[in-house]
This record gives structure tokens, C-alpha cells and sequence, in this order.
């Protein structure tokens, strides 16, 4: 009955990351009012948290590698990041029973801003037009603001189903 519902879990997994990368490239989803956050990285960065033996490191780098070539990304760059600090994460949370919603969202935080200051470092020293600091904190910022509601989504649903 275990391996059914972690099945379940990779497709939903799969699913949610697919249309978390075609999303934003909608017509509908175009706003200049405000940074758009990285619903993907959120995406991610719960699962790894509330579920990182059931987050296959193979879908996070497909799903990863389909956002550099749609959204026009330096290709693998993303994808290298995001895939060091998720098995990082993965050894840290393997070493440790529970983590506190404060713990996390520290954790995710350093997270993010990591792979945020490598990807413009990297882009820089490659002579790739970078984003502003003021781009990169915002979109940093932004994400932050809405990654409490997905790992709290994640959360509510491990609960409820996987028991």
C-alpha cells in the first residue's frame, strides 16, 4: 500500500511541476506589475521538505531542465543548482526526525538566495546579461512571501492522504 501512494505522489509531483513551468508563459499570466515568483522552485524546495524520500531527483532535474528551455534560462545552469542544494537538503533532512516551520523556511531561504547569488555570479563571470541586485532581490523576496502556502498545502495533504 506504501509504494501505491508514492506512486501517487511522483505523479502528482509530475503534474503539479508541469503545469508549474507552462503556467507562467500563459497569455493570461502576463503581469509587469510585480516580480513573478518561482512557483517551481517552491514546488520543490516543499516536497523536498515535507517529503524528500518520495521527490525522485530525476523529475526534479527533467522538470528543472523544461523550465530553462521554455522560460530561456541559460540551459543546465538552474538545473545543476537547484539538483546540489536539493541532495544537500536531502542529507541534512536524513540526519534529522523533525523539522520546525521556522527551521524550514530558514532553510529554504538560504536556499534560495544561494542558488539566486550562484546563478547571477555564474552568469556574470560567462559575460551573460545579468539581472539587477534590485531583480534579484525581488524576485528572492517575492518567492519567500509565497512558500509558506504551498508547504503548508503539502503539509494539510500529507496528513489527510498518506497516513
Amino acid at each position: 500500500m506504501k509504494t501505491d501512494s508514492s506512486i501517487v505522489y511522483k505523479c502528482m509531483f509530475l503534474i503539479l511541476g508541469i503545469v508549474t513551468v507552462i503556467a507562467p508563459i500563459s497569455p493570461t499570466m502576463k503581469s509587469e506589475i510585480l516580480a513573478s515568483p518561482d512557483i517551481l522552485f517552491c514546488l520543490i524546495a516543499s516536497s523536498l521538505m515535507n517529503s524528500h524520500r518520495n521527490t525522485p531527483m530525476v523529475l526534479i532535474i527533467f522538470l528543472s531542465l523544461i523550465a530553462d528551455f521554455l522560460w530561456y534560462r541559460p540551459l543546465g545552469l538552474t538545473p545543476f543548482l537547484i539538483l546540489v542544494s536539493s541532495e544537500l537538503l536531502r542529507h541534512y533532512l536524513q540526519l534529522r526526525d523533525k523539522v520546525s516551520i521556522i527551521e524550514e523556511f530558514l532553510i529554504v531561504s538560504f536556499m534560495l538566495f544561494m542558488i539566486s547569488t550562484f546563478r547571477e555570479l555564474t552568469k556574470f563571470l560567462a559575460l551573460v546579461p545579468s539581472l539587477e541586485i534590485r531583480e534579484v532581490i525581488n524576485y528572492a523576496l517575492v518567492t519567500l512571501a509565497i512558500y509558506p502556502l504551498f508547504s503548508l498545502i503539502y503539509r494539510l495533504t500529507n496528513k489527510l492522504s498518506f497516513k
